[in-house]
């Protein structure tokens, strides 16, 4: 590589705005990732693996030195090469060095050729920060107004579109009839804008990775919630940005991270601000974790691992009992589960089994994805979408490990090389499964990104990895302590959220975090909150574009511990609840209780849903447990002795926001379904062949259609609207069909073992556990 000769215009713009970390990112599209910094001028655009932005400038100025801001490479587009060598003033050696030490946060002396000693002057860079976290704040405001400002001139466009719709309407209906008088104008009442939840982040410089963590836990509910509920040591005061950052520079507490992370998600997601800018988080991480300190771009998964250690470690030295149970166990009761290593020994088949717990799984992608991209036969595997079914296969797949020296405890003989079989199942899923894709491959002693796609589904169930229940004629795979054998549904996750990492390699990029938000577009209506012998409830009354609807949620159940109704399966719920209280009442008291007993069960479904309410007892007592079956399994359960105060906040809550009178909230097609069409019929279910299609009868504005869904792997579902007008056609279309191409007799036969098959399965309380 010869020396360039361009070398000799760098000169360093005296204001060096490339050395700011929030500067770090391209001046056209806002990518963080290969971000470049002209050397004359300080510009900052992205590269050739982007949209060529510093190209651009390099043809529009004729700029020909940038530096990579965060591998510090130079690179000159005149001789169209990386460059090692530098001036005689040693400039390009005093620009790495300085985004070295910004990037690092450790200040030192640099000297150049020239004799020039730069110091760090310290105390002027922390004035200079609290100053920018002031401008930062302001900034936070002045979006969040002009968002507000938006959204209200958006409303009165819509409005005065809306009325002229109207009038026109009128007038070509009764051109004859004389205008009717114009109705007073109501004041326009203030509704919330943004969206709970629906808060940005501001990126502080290659702090991407922690934003994406912090917004997929803030959707996390129960995360949430708990954070939110158990406060901080300080008296509770309105959450701004600002109560967010009021954390000193070089203050130290033994509850920091906590403090700052519950501050965080109280603005978040109080509605009140477009975007937050999250300096007292990023102060707190830089000090209780040194190697995430400065501006270097990091690894989510390892901040998410490290964060979570330090939370964990700050709520065991928490004094109080809240949400029913130490705070120090609401992390593991989240993300903590267990995993069975079962080893078999080929030479006597003598099996083995270990649990382990774990809190997240890393997993491989399948051999067929892991060669290299540049071979004809494998060029176009990044193509390809890879699922997570593959994924989870291969991890719980049987590997065997060849002639490796283990000892057999059964055999009693010494350590001999045999072959074994080792399997790894999840033997105790957590309530939040947590993936970590490995997204690497070696090539030699280079490691490269796996740049293949992979779908996530809505659901997944996660029965097919799981430990299957022991077998009472193997006596090696029975485990006690651990409960190992789930019923097929037990566990089927929703997704929450995917944090995806947007670059060609491993070194730098930008990480981006896809949330679901299930209170977007819900209002709340009412809500009241109980406890009834140290166990929480919030009873929630909300309406959204469906209608309104009630959820419950028992604080201490972690994920599980919420039902969700719609206004009139509520008010059914509720009539229920009543019948089941006088039953109680008139119950004969006693004293102690050997064993479990069902008194009473009830059930009701709405559409896929099956709902169960038991009045049961055990040796604790007796109480209430409501199951909702949705894919997964949801439960609370209500002591007896708080059953009465339970049923008056939920008749109130029900009456008062949820009657029958109170319609279907914002529905949009609420009178075409409810006045036109009258009562819909019952959603129906056809399997045949191993597959299952539902048809469900819906309206809205444009009138009655069914809803035709095909039940894929992994709960996966496609679905087509059919208009009612296009029921009978379609109709003649199948009966076509079936006439012109019978049915043989093998399908026949196969058929009717599959419905023999259904008809032995149980009904309705298939799938339940009492």
């Amino acid at each position: 590589m010869e020396d360039c000769v361009h070398v000799k215009q760098v000169k360093l713009a005296a204001d060096r705005s490339f050395l700011n970390p929030r500067n770090w990112s391209c001046s056209e599209c806002g990518t963080t990732e290969s971000v470049w910094a002209c050397l004359l001028c300080s510009h900052v655009a992205c590269g050739r693996s982007c949209e060529e932005h510093a190209l651009q400038h390099f043809h529009l100025w004729r700029h020909p030195l940038a530096i990579e801001v965060n591998l510090r490479y130079t690179y000159c587009y005149l001789c169209d090469d990386y460059i090692l060598n530098d001036n005689v003033n040693g400039d390009i050696r005093l620009a790495q060095s300085l985004l070295s030490q910004v990037a690092s946060q450790t200040y030192q002396e640099s000297c150049t050729r020239s004799g020039r000693i730069i110091k760090p002057a310290t105390q002027l860079l922390r004035a200079e920060s609290r100053i920018e976290e002031a401008n930062s704040d302001r900034a936070d405001k002045r979006y969040t107004a002009l968002c507000h400002w938006r959204f209200l001139q958006l409303f009165r466009a819509f409005n005065t579109w809306r009325e002229n719709v109207a009038l026109t309407r009128a007038s070509q209906t009764a051109p004859s009839l004389p205008p009717p008088p114009a109705p007073a104008k109501q004041p326009l009442t203030r509704k919330k804008l943004l969206t709970p939840g629906m808060t940005g982040l501001r990126n502080l410089g290659n702090t991407c990775y922690m934003n994406s963590i912090l917004q997929s836990l803030g959707h996390l509910s129960y995360f949430r919630e708990s954070f939110r509920q158990l406060g901080s040591h300080q008296e509770e005061e309105e959450a701004t940005p600002t109560s967010c950052s009021s954390i000193p520079f070089n203050r130290q507490t033994t509850m920091e991270c906590f403090e700052e992370v519950h501050s965080l998600m109280r603005v978040m997601w109080s509605g009140k601000w477009a975007v937050v800018t999250p300096h007292a988080v990023l102060n707190a991480v830089w000090r209780l974790v040194p190697a995430f300190r400065g501006y270097s771009q990091q690894d989510a998964q390892e901040f998410l691992c490290e964060a979570l250690e330090v939370l964990q470690s700050e709520l065991r030295l928490w004094p109080e009992v809240c949400l029913g149970q130490p705070p120090s166990i609401i992390i593991p009761s989240l993300f903590q589960g267990h995993l069975s290593s079962q080893v078999t020994y080929r030479r006597c088949r003598h099996s083995s089994m270990k649990i382990d717990p774990f809190c997240d799984l890393s997993v491989d992608f399948p051999e067929r994805y892991q060669g290299d991209e540049r071979k004809p036969q494998q060029k176009n595997h990044h193509l390809q979408t890879c699922s997570l079914d593959e994924l989870l296969g291969k991890f719980t797949a049987r590997e065997v490990l060849e002639e490796v020296v283990f000892s057999c405890c059964q055999c009693r003989g010494a350590a001999l090389p045999q072959s074994v079989e080792k399997t790894l199942t999840i033997s105790t899923p957590p309530d939040v499964l947590r993936l970590h894709l490995k997204r690497f491959r070696w090539s030699g002693k280079v490691r490269h990104k796996i740049s293949t796609h992979v779908a996530f589904p809505t659901t997944l169930d996660l029965y097919p990895y799981c430990t299957p229940p022991p077998s009472n004629n193997d006596p090696g795979n029975k485990v006690g302590g651990v409960g190992v054998g789930l019923e097929r549904g037990e566990y089927v996750y929703e997704l929450a959220s995917v944090v995806e990492h947007h670059g060609p390699g491993l070194s730098s990029g930008h990480y981006t975090a896809y949330c679901w938000n299930h209170d977007a577009g819900a209002e709340e209506l009412g809500s009241k909150e109980l406890e009834i012998e140290s166990k929480k409830f919030l009873l929630e009354v909300k309406v959204n574009d469906q209608g309104k609807f009630v959820k419950i949620l028992e604080m201490q159940t972690q994920a599980r511990g919420r039902i969700i109704f719609s206004a009139e399966k509520a008010r059914e719920f509720r009539d229920i609840l009543k019948e089941l209280l006088d039953e109680y009442n008139q119950l004969p008291a006693v004293t102690e209780i050997t064993e479990s007993e069902l008194l009473r069960s009830e059930t009701f479904s709405q559409g896929r849903r099956r709902y169960y309410v038991d009045l049961r007892q055990n040796q604790r007592g007796r109480f209430v447990k409501v199951t909702m079956l949705a894919g997964g399994k949801n439960f609370i359960a209500i002591p007896a002795e708080g059953f009465s105060e339970f049923f008056e906040a939920f008749s109130s809550l029900v009456d008062e926001f949820a009657s029958e009178g109170g319609g279907g909230g914002r529905r949009r097609g609420a009178e075409v379904s409810g006045e036109v069409n009258g009562d819909l019929p019952p959603p129906r279910e056809v399997r045949a062949g191993g597959k299952r299609f539902y048809f469900d009868v819906a309206s809205n504005d444009r009138g009655t259609f069914i809803k035709l869904s095909e039940v894929l792997r992994m709960g996966r579902r496609t679905h087509i609207n059919i208009p009612q007008h296009c029921w009978s056609k379609m109709g003649e279309v199948f009966s076509l069909y079936a006439q012109e191409l019978p049915v043989s007799e093998e399908e026949e036969e196969e058929e009717e073992e599959e419905e023999e098959g259904e008809g032995k399965g149980g009904g309705e309380g298939e799938g339940r556990e009492d």
